[in-house]
């Protein structure tokens, strides 16, 4: 596969948001609150690199590659219904995990190709993002039960 100027330039992108965020991981605070955005953050940016690339399902042109952006539409609309919060957002990125694992088993239904099984290795950064930030909840519980 040929690459364009426009993937490269995508891809460029993801690549300084992901260094970006690793500057912000480690400055300040709560590194799990901020290593679960950056998690949650970078994950939409991978799965729409990705698929653009090279598809997860068939082909980047295949239409069923389509319905991975209402993963990113629930993550993004979920984050800002959750106010950002990190016991939301640890739901939230749950929820996308099992999304995506709904998604690509919906996307099997009437192919005769099989989706490959590494696609749902695709699921694994939203699950750590949830992890995260479920770490990052209760480490605040904790500062607030011990606060004055």
């Amino acid at each position: 596969m040929n690459w364009s100027i426009a993937d490269f330039v995508v891809m460029g992108a993801v690549l300084a948001a992901l260094v970006a965020g690793l500057v912000w991981l480690f400055v300040g605070r709560d590194r799990y609150r901020r290593g679960g955005i950056v998690v949650g953050a970078a994950t939409p940016l991978l799965l729409l690199v990705v698929n653009g690339a090279v598809g997860i399902i068939g082909e980047p042109d295949d239409p069923a590659n389509a319905m991975f952006l209402v993963v990113i539409g629930f993550a993004v609309a979920g984050a800002v219904a959750v106010r950002f919060r990190s016991a939301g957002l640890g739901r939230v990125a749950l929820l996308c995990a099992a999304l995506m694992v709904a998604v690509l088993l919906l996307a099997q239904f009437g192919r005769e190709d099989a989706v490959p099984g590494i696609a749902y290795v695709l699921a694994l950064p939203w699950l750590a993002s949830a992890l995260l930030l479920r770490r990052a909840r209760s480490s605040e519980e904790t500062a607030i039960r011990e606060s004055p």
